[in-house]
């Protein structure tokens, strides 16, 4: 089991295809071999099914293409999105709180 030596030994990149080491996110390509190293346990119970391995790499592809991901994003969007950090100490957000309670 040459891939899963490999693995083992932190030398995933060293058997990788120099295309697909270059084209690809190293994380995601680290995530998918991961997920292809579980798929080999020779323990059928160990092994994730068909449908969880489909999961896993549509998220995956999900978070690869999502804007947020890519830090492509319009700074003044999510500066918008983010909003102003709030103080919880605040005494006037205390108040509102104990108020909300009582």
């Amino acid at each position: 089991m040459y891939f899963v030596s490999s693995m083992k030994d932190n030398h995933l990149f060293e058997i990788l295809d120099d295309k697909v080491s270059n084209e690809g996110n190293a994380k995601n390509l680290k995530e998918v071999a991961i997920l292809a190293k579980r798929r080999l346990m020779v323990k059928g119970y160990e092994r994730p099914t068909m449908n969880e391995v489909v999961m896993e790499l549509e998220g995956l592809r999900i978070l690869e293409t999502h804007p947020w991901v890519k830090g492509d994003s319009n700074p003044e969007e999510t500066q918008c999105l983010i909003g102003q950090p709030q103080d919880a100490y605040e005494g006037d957000n205390i108040s509102n709180i104990i108020g909300a309670i009582a």
